[in-house]
C-alpha cells in the first residue's frame, strides 16, 4: 500500500536514523516546533487505514520526544510533566492568572538548532540573541539542548493551534488504540 510505504519511507526509516528517535521528516530543520509539533499525519493514517503497528510506534516515539524522553528531561507541554517550560509566549495566562503562569496545555515551540553568531543588537526575539546566553558557547551544543525559558524567543517559546491540533491528534489515535479501538 502506498500510504504504508510513504509513512515508512518518509517518517520511520529517518527516525531510525537519529539518535533522538521521533518520526519525523528527515529535512524537517530544528527550528520553529520541529520537536514538538509532530507532522505525522501519514503514520496515523498508516496505523488508522492499514494497522500498521509500527506507524503507531514511531507516532509513540514523537510523543515521547514532546513529553520528556528528550536530552532536557523537559516536557514541552505546559501543565504537564515535572519539568516543563514556564516562560510560553502567552500574554493572557500572565494578565489572567500572574506574570509567572502559563494556562496548562499549551506547548512551547522547543530548541532551535545553532545557526549563526548571535548580534546583541538583535533583540532577545532573536534565537541567535538568546543564544548568546548559554555557556559553553550555544555553537558546540547538541541541537536538542539549546532551549532556552525565554518568553519572547518566539521560535522557542511561541506556540500555534496547529501545533496543539497535531499532538492532540496523535494522543487521540495513542489512546484509542490502547482501548483496542
Amino acid at each position: 500500500m502506498a500510504l504504508r510505504h510513504f509513512a515508512r519511507s518518509e517518517f520511520l526509516d529517518p527516525a531510525a536514523k537519529r539518535g533522538m528517535g521521533g518520526a519525523a521528516n528527515w529535512y524537517r530543520p530544528m527550528a520553529w516546533g520541529g520537536l514538538t509539533q509532530p507532522e505525522d499525519l501519514p503514520l496515523l493514517a498508516s496505523f488508522g487505514l492499514a494497522g500498521d503497528a509500527a506507524a503507531l510506534d514511531g507516532a509513540e516515539s514523537t510523543l515521547g520526544l514532546l513529553l520528556g524522553a528528550n536530552p532536557l528531561n523537559l516536557s514541552y507541554v505546559s501543565g504537564l510533566g515535572s519539568r516543563q517550560p514556564d516562560g510560553i509566549f502567552h500574554p493572557d495566562s500572565w494578565m489572567h492568572l500572574g506574570p509567572q503562569q502559563v494556562a496548562p496545555g499549551l506547548l512551547a515551540m522547543g530548541p532551535s538548532a545553532y545557526q549563526k553568531e548571535g548580534d546583541p543588537k538583535a533583540g532577545p526575539w532573536d534565537v541567535s540573541f538568546t543564544h548568546l546566553s548559554f555557556y559553553p558557547p550555544a555553537k558546540g551544543w547538541p541541537a536538542l539542548e539549546l532551549y532556552a525559558d525565554a518568553r519572547i524567543c518566539y521560535p522557542m517559546n511561541e506556540f500555534t493551534v496547529g501545533q496543539i491540533a497535531m499532538v492532540a491528534a496523535n494522543f487521540g489515535m495513542l489512546a484509542g488504540s490502547a482501548e483496542g479501538n
